[in-house]
């Protein structure tokens, strides 16, 4: 059975649940510092559509998506998240990956390259999974923030930050780029 993802109810996924095959039933409640319905402990104008990645037509809606913050190079993007059984108990025991990928955008395709993974405990005074992703040593570049499971459910949505003065452009193939169609 394929791991399935419940939606979420609005864009600042209040609290979504997940089921995962052989697993149990998870709610997953945003707990950053930047407000009780949010997942980062920072939020940027961005979120609220005062500036986004250029929109340009052609690219997929995932190219679209908004940025939630702005960090400056050795900002780290920190956050955090509480887990709920299907009894509504707090999980302490599960364990939350925390991925970041860096973007690269060429015509209508987005490329991800991973950056940064790490698996987050929960601290068990608070009952939140805590997560900091160093920013040292990166480029100014957009980048996507992913959480999820260790059986490899991701928790949506996915979170689109930007880290130094990124310049957004979609006429440069990334390296590797072998041309074709782009289908998989």
């Amino acid at each position: 059975m394929k791991p399935i993802v419940t939606p979420v109810v609005g864009l600042l996924l209040l609290a979504g649940s997940l089921l995962a095959a052989g697993a149990e039933v998870y709610t997953v409640v945003p707990a950053g510092a930047a407000g009780p319905d949010l997942f980062f402990d920072k939020i940027g104008p961005d979120l609220e559509g005062d500036e986004t990645l250029p929109i340009v037509d052609r690219l997929p809606r995932v190219a679209r998506q908004p940025l939630w913050a702005t960090y400056e190079i050795g900002e780290p993007i920190t956050g955090g998240c509480r887990l709920y059984d299907e009894e509504g108990k707090l999980a302490r025991g599960a364990g939350i990956i925390v991925e970041l990928y860096r973007l690269s955008f060429y015509r209508q395709h987005v490329f991800y390259e991973l950056i940064y993974r790490e698996r987050v405990r929960c601290d068990p005074s608070s009952g939140i999974y805590r997560f900091s992703i160093p920013t040292e040593g990166l480029e100014s570049d957009y980048y996507q923030v992913r959480l999820g499971l260790p059986n490899g459910t991701n928790i949506d949505p996915e979170f689109r930050v930007e880290v130094g003065d990124a310049v957004f452009n979609n006429e440069v193939a990334p390296p590797g780029y072998e041309g074709g169609c782009g289908c998989s």
